[in-house]
C-alpha cells in the first residue's frame, strides 16, 4: 500500500476493530517491508483499551483456630489462608497481624501472635505462586508478641530499623524485611501461607491467632466504543457500511 512512498509516520495510524473483539485482548500484526536494501517480515502485537488501575483493597481474614509452633521446635510451620473469590492480578498487597486487645503480658492470648522472645522468630508470607516475602526476621530482642502490626511497602519505618532492640508488642505500621511488591502481577486467588520459624528451637512457643491480607487487584481494561459520527471506512473492501468505523 505504501510502495515507493517515504513514510515518516507524522500522523498516527488508526486501527478499526470489529465490536466483537474482546476489550484488552492483543491485536496481532505482520509488517512486510521491501526496500533497496532488502526485505523483511516483522510480527508484533498491540494491546487494546486503557489499562485498568488498582481497585479498592479487599481484606481477607484468617478465621481458623490458633496454630502453635511448639516448645523446643524450630519449625517451620505454615498457617493457610484460602482466597477463592479474588479476580484479576495483584496490584498491591498489605499484611497485618491483628489482635482483639494488645497486651504485653507473657500469658496474654488476645494478640495476633503470642511469643515471649520476639528475636527468635521469622515470619514469612508465601503467595499461591510460591513467592516468599519476609515480614519480620529476628527482631525485637526479648520483647513479647505481635499485635495490630501492619506491613506496607509505603510505611515510613522499616522493621529492620529496630535492629536488636527490645520491642514489646510489635504494633503500628512497618515496611517488611523484603518488599511486598514482589507479589505484584501474580494471581490473587489460591492458598496463601504464613510461615513461622524459630531459629533456636527454644522454650518459647509461638501461637498465631489473627492476621489479615489486604489485596488490590488490577481492574479490567477500559475500551471506548466507536464514535458513530465518524466517517465510515470500508477496511475489508466488502462495500458494507457502516460495518467498519474509525476508532
Amino acid at each position: 500500500a505504501f510502495l515507493g512512498q517515504n513514510i515518516a509516520n507524522t500522523a498516527p495510524f488508526v486501527i478499526a476493530l470489529d465490536g466483537s473483539h474482546p476489550c484488552g485482548s492483543l491485536i496481532s500484526f505482520q509488517l512486510n517491508l521491501t526496500s533497496d536494501q532488502g526485505s523483511g517480515s516483522f510480527s508484533f502485537s498491540l494491546p487494546t483499551g486503557v489499562p485498568g488501575g488498582p481497585g479498592p483493597a479487599t481484606r481477607y481474614v484468617y478465621a481458623g483456630a490458633p496454630v502453635t509452633l511448639a516448645l523446643n521446635s524450630s519449625g517451620p510451620i505454615t498457617v493457610p489462608l484460602s482466597i477463592t473469590n479474588a479476580t484479576g492480578t495483584i496490584a498491591d498487597v498489605d499484611f497485618s497481624f491483628d489482635g482483639t486487645a494488645c497486651n504485653a503480658a507473657d500469658a496474654a492470648t488476645t494478640n495476633g501472635v503470642s511469643q515471649t522472645w520476639n528475636d527468635d522468630m521469622t515470619y514469612t508470607l508465601i503467595s499461591p505462586a510460591g513467592t516468599r516475602v519476609t515480614l519480620i526476621a529476628n527482631r525485637g530482642g526479648s520483647g513479647n508478641h505481635v499485635c495490630n502490626a501492619v506491613f506496607d511497602d509505603s510505611a515510613s519505618t522499616s522493621i529492620a530499623s529496630t535492629g536488636t532492640n527490645i520491642v514489646n508488642l510489635f504494633s503500628g505500621s512497618w515496611r517488611p524485611e523484603t518488599p511486598l511488591s514482589a507479589l505484584v502481577g501474580q494471581p490473587a486467588s489460591g492458598t496463601w501461607l504464613l510461615e513461622l520459624r524459630d531459629r533456636f528451637a527454644s522454650a518459647d512457643a509461638a501461637t498465631v491467632r489473627a492476621f489479615s491480607i489486604y489485596i488490590r487487584t488490577l481492574q479490567p481494561p477500559v475500551c471506548t466504543p466507536p464514535d458513530p459520527t465518524c466517517d465510515s471506512i470500508d477496511f475489508n473492501n466488502n462495500q458494507v457500511f457502516p460495518e467498519d468505523q474509525d476508532v
